[in-house]
């Protein structure tokens, strides 16, 4: 049975009569588009969040050295001293290990320099860049070089006659040995005349 419908609508027209609905149906589609963008607004953010505190720590970290907070934790627990027994053996692979892990341990900062050369690491290093194994005598010479940026270090080198065996090393046919025996004669060199005496005596 049909509803009575009170009132007069013959002067409506069917927008009117369906305009109650049309607008029902416009706040529902509204409805839906907010909840869209509240949907795929949330998974941005979700998105971006971690996009941008990654790139935060890659900045930070690179106004750093590389290495600035991994090296001293892969070498505070290094024993200098077995490194040294390993570099005084006559066995070649401990040796190019021993060469390897003095030459990481002088990057490190200038307390394991100084460490390496309370140990007697000056002489060992020196032996080994006459290595004729081309992976030693690379990774003792870069050591040596790293040693030889400190001026108290330089002075003692000079003083056991280490510097006679960097001149060697310049006639060598490594390229890369050549490289860094004379950058490691260039920091004896600028820092102290009479270390410049000494190397051309």
């Amino acid at each position: 049975t049909a509803l009575p419908i009170s009132g007069d609508l013959t002067g409506l027209s069917n927008t009117d009569l369906h305009g109650g609905e049309e607008i029902g149906v416009f706040f529902g589609c509204k409805h839906r588009l907010w909840y869209t963008a509240c949907f795929f607004g949330l998974h941005l953010i979700i998105g971006v969040i971690p996009t941008l505190i990654q790139s935060f720590l890659i900045w930070h970290n690179f106004k750093f050295e590389i290495g600035t907070y991994i090296e001293p934790c892969l070498v505070q627990t290094k024993d200098i001293t077995r490194v040294l027994i390993d570099a005084v053996s006559n066995r070649p692979r401990s040796q190019r290990n021993a060469a390897f892990e003095l030459n990481n341990l002088a990057t490190t900062g200038e307390e394991n320099k100084f460490r390496i050369v309370a140990e007697g690491g000056l002489q060992a290093l020196v032996t080994l860049s006459l290595s004729k194994d081309p992976a030693t005598q690379e990774y003792a010479i870069e050591a040596l070089a790293e040693l030889l940026t400190i001026p108290s270090i330089q002075n003692q080198f000079i003083a056991d006659g280490g510097h006679k065996t960097l001149t060697a090393l310049l006639h060598v046919p490594n390229v890369e040995v050549v490289h860094e025996a004379a950058v490691a004669l260039s920091y004896i060199a600028a820092d102290a005349e009479e270390n410049r005496a000494s190397l051309t005596a």
